[in-house]
């Protein structure tokens, strides 16, 4: 049962109301709920950038982040393409487009050779330096760091970022802000609102603070983008493709498991580890927005 003994006067950034409630704590951090729209959020938010480090990027020793990024999102290529195709199907045409919290740049790679002109902002110097070191165009740094005129690109995307946003409202009306008339947002984040999330609860693999701070539903992720200036065009779930590798390392994390670890690290490197295994336990959505 949830513990709603510790009601706070915690305001939720969403909707506005004040009947919200501490869940639990996990990984050292309190998880909050909001009653009237369901938001799930980490509260106090301190300084979490040092999150992304090189191993979130390449070990996951900690229990999230990856493997090996560039190699876990190559189980991916199908997931993004079917992305692209969303969003060429609402877009006037091909463009600019930024990819916030791009990583390493697997992404964009393959937007630029749909023939886009791609851009990229990534908070961790890791990632950032080794899209970079690929060729792409990468600032380190958030959305404020970016210097583009008002009203420069076609599309900007989120991709299983705004989980990780502790001020998205904020980054959202930036968003609006470099877009053009017109213009398209595309997001992609898990779903609380999901009969996964719903039957997991509290061990749902999804709730991890500090990677993950805001989760949010399909209903109060549209009041947000309706209160910055977006008008939904597409959403629905998406399903996922991982590694046998990288599943199992997640996993041995989850579990603190060493014969799990073992296996994996077997793995590494080899054809089994890198046969694709559809997931889809329709804990994610996907979300085309218009700028308004």
């Amino acid at each position: 049962m949830e513990n709603n003994s510790e009601k706070l006067n915690l305001t939720c950034n969403i909707c506005g109301s004040s009947d919200t409630y501490f869940w639990f704590k996990k990984n050292s951090f309190n998880l909050y709920k909001c009653r009237k729209c369901g938001l799930i959020f980490t509260e106090p938010v301190s300084d979490v950038s040092g999150v992304y480090s090189e191993d979130y990027f390449s070990g996951a020793k900690d229990g999230f982040g990856y493997v090996d990024y560039d190699k876990d999102k190559q189980a991916m290529a199908d997931t993004f393409d079917f992305y692209m195709n969303k969003i060429e199907e609402f877009s006037a045409g091909k463009g600019n487009l930024l990819d916030v919290g791009t990583a390493t740049g697997y992404f964009l790679e393959i937007a630029k050779r749909r023939k886009w002109n791609v851009m990229g902002v990534e908070i961790s110097v890791f990632a950032a330096e080794k899209a970079r070191a690929k060729g792409l165009n990468v600032v380190t740094g958030k959305l404020e760091n970016l210097s583009v005129p008002d009203k420069y690109f076609n599309v900007i995307t989120f991709w299983d970022v705004i989980e990780h946003l502790s001020d998205l409202k904020s980054q959202l009306l930036l968003a609006h802000k470099m877009l053009k008339a017109g213009g398209l947002i595309a997001i992609n984040t898990p779903d609380s609102g999901s009969f996964a999330a719903k039957l997991l609860g509290k061990h749902w693999h999804l709730l991890v603070p500090p990677e993950h701070l805001v989760i949010f539903n399909q209903k109060n992720l549209s009041l947000l983008l309706k209160s910055c200036g977006f008008n939904i065009l597409w959403a629905g779930k998406v399903g996922k493709k991982f590694t046998l590798q990288y599943a199992l390392q997640i996993a041995a994390n989850k579990f603190n498991s060493n014969a799990i670890r073992q296996a994996s690290e077997f793995l590494k490197n080899t054809f089994l580890g890198k046969i694709r295994i559809p997931i889809n336990l329709k804990d994610n959505f996907l979300v085309i927005a218009k700028k308004s």
